[in-house]
């Protein structure tokens, strides 16, 4: 099965480490506006990027995917 990023548990992770949008988006050495689009799967985030934003989280990829079923 498939896993797919799931943008509310991504919000989780921040949130989880007491992270704001600002201070995330300055240790990734990004925008605000960018971070939050990018939290909001309004921009479609590369895998360095996830695996950036996770460490920082301090996150697995497991804590921020969902199994997708298929028919």
């Amino acid at each position: 099965m498939a896993r797919t990023l799931n943008y509310s548990l991504l919000r989780q992770a921040r949130r989880n480490r007491r992270l704001t949008l600002r201070q995330l988006a300055n240790s990734l050495a990004i925008d605000k506006s960018t971070a939050w689009r990018l939290e909001n799967g309004k921009l479609r985030m590369t895998a360095d990027m996830l695996f950036r934003w996770l460490e920082v989280c301090g996150a697995s990829i497991d804590s921020v995917t969902s199994e997708e079923r298929g028919n």
